[in-house]
């Protein structure tokens, strides 16, 4: 079985990526012109963002289950203090290395100044929504 179609937020490191995307966008467009049936099975998330439908931590799951069970625990930790998180994200996915300046670990912050914010109580909600945007490319997807 064929996984569903999730775009990667990465994808501008691939040089003309946005061809790519035309170009399926044409097959497609020209196929249904056709009456023809397009085999093609889009992700939760992508379909609800094609769409225009606000996206949450409940589509993380379908994508990244690890990256959703993680924030379900950081949501329903008695201590979430003894955690040690900020708000920001560590990636050694080769797309984001390749876009960070050392060519290393690639480190994002989700608010401005966010390696110095810790996850508490009472902002782990936000802390949650906006990794979950970040994983889903929200917070990374910049104007093609």
């Amino acid at each position: 079985r064929v996984p569903p179609l999730q775009p990667s937020p990465s994808s501008d490191v691939q040089g003309g990526h946005t061809a790519y995307f035309e170009l399926a966008g044409k097959v497609v467009g020209l196929a249904l012109l056709h009456g023809e049936t397009v085999p093609l099975r889009l992700s939760g998330p992508f379909l609800k963002r094609i769409l225009g439908h606000a996206l949450g931590l409940e589509d993380l799951e379908g994508v990244d289950p690890e990256a959703y069970r993680g924030l379900r625990y950081v949501l329903e930790a008695d201590d979430v203090d003894a955690l040690c998180l900020t708000f920001s994200e560590s990636s050694d996915h080769p797309a984001d290395v390749v876009a960070s300046a050392d060519g290393a670990m690639a480190h994002f912050d989700l608010v401005p100044g966010g390696r110095d914010l810790a996850v508490t109580a009472a902002n782990r909600e936000e802390y949650a929504r906006l990794k979950a945007e970040h994983r889903l490319g929200l917070l990374r997807c910049r104007p093609q």
